[in-house]
This record gives C-alpha cells, structure tokens and sequence, in this order.
C-alpha cells in the first residue's frame, strides 16, 4: 500500500503528539504542579518519538539534567525509566539522534531507547573508577534492568568513546507547559 503524501503517519504522529500533551497534563494536576517541563523527540533507536518529563530545568537555556522517559505504546503512554546528568555542564541530550546521552566529568552513558516497544534496548556507559575505566551494558524495561554486562576498558579507549560523545553531543530543549 503506499499513502499519499504520508497521510497516515503524518496523522498518526500528530495522535501521538495529542497523547503526550494530554499525559504531561495529567502529570501536571497529578503533581499539583503550576509547571512541568517536557521534551517530545525523536531521539531512538527506532524513529518513534520520546517523552521526557522533567520537574525543574536550568534556566535560560531550557536544559535538564533529570527526566522520565516515557514512550507511547500498547495505546498508552508508558515510563520506561529515569536518566541523570550529575551538572547542567553535561544536561541531558542526543547523540546522532539515535541515542538518548547523559554523563558526567569522565562518565557518559547512552540509552537506545526503543520507543515502540516501551524499553531501552541497550545502554551503553563509561565510567572512570579508581583512574580506570569500566563499560557498563544493560537494558531496561519497566524501569528494571537486566542483561547487566561490564568490562575494564583502557584509559585511550574510554577517553575516547567519552570524548567522542561529548563531540557530537546535542543538548535537548525542555518546553514549560
């Protein structure tokens, strides 16, 4: 079948984009919240849009450094986890519009966040322990991990997927609603 003009994902992004609006919203009575701060990206693994809710934002750039990520899928928007930058330094962005990164000085992890599937698919991190550093890989469902994988890495292989994720890192913008 091929659609004309795109009219049915046109359509049904827009339904998604409703269904997020109305969720943050919820969250927003929920909460008993004046304001609420969000993201919709389409930072994924696999193309599909992202909801990052965060509580507070750093001002004058509309950066955060704390969110729940959430995805639309089963017909119901769904937490799949929560991310963490430790300073707005390193806020909370993409990389090659594929993964989710958050990081810190000599740490950074990157989230393949599935979005279609509720789950982040892999994630990838490096962290400096001791003047080492150690690869971490686990996914996430539900907010629970599993598959957890580490190994030890070289001080030039862990320099490098660091600083090769701060070169092409892309801040994310928060909206207040």
């Amino acid at each position: 079948i091929q659609l004309k003009n795109n009219d049915f994902f046109v359509s049904f992004y827009g339904f998604i984009i409703q269904a997020y609006e109305a969720f943050i919203q919820e969250q927003k009575k929920a909460d008993g919240k004046d304001e609420i701060y969000a993201a919709i990206t389409t930072t994924s693994g696999d193309g599909s849009e992202v909801l990052l809710i965060a509580d507070e934002i750093t001002e004058g750039v509309n950066q955060a450094t704390k969110a729940d990520v959430y995805s639309y899928a089963d017909g119901k928007v769904t937490k799949i986890c929560e991310i963490e930058s430790t300073s707005s330094a390193y806020p909370i962005g993409s990389l090659e519009d594929k993964y989710l990164v958050t990081g810190s000085h000599h740490t950074v992890e990157h989230y393949l966040v599935s979005g279609d599937a509720a789950d982040v698919e892999k994630v990838e991190g490096v962290a400096m322990e001791e003047g080492n550093y150690k690869m971490s890989k686990y996914t996430v469902s539900n907010d629970e991990i599993s598959n957890a994988e580490e190994e030890e890495l070289s001080v030039e292989i862990g320099d490098e997927f660091v600083n090769t994720t701060y070169e092409g890192w892309k801040p994310i913008e928060f909206t207040q609603y």
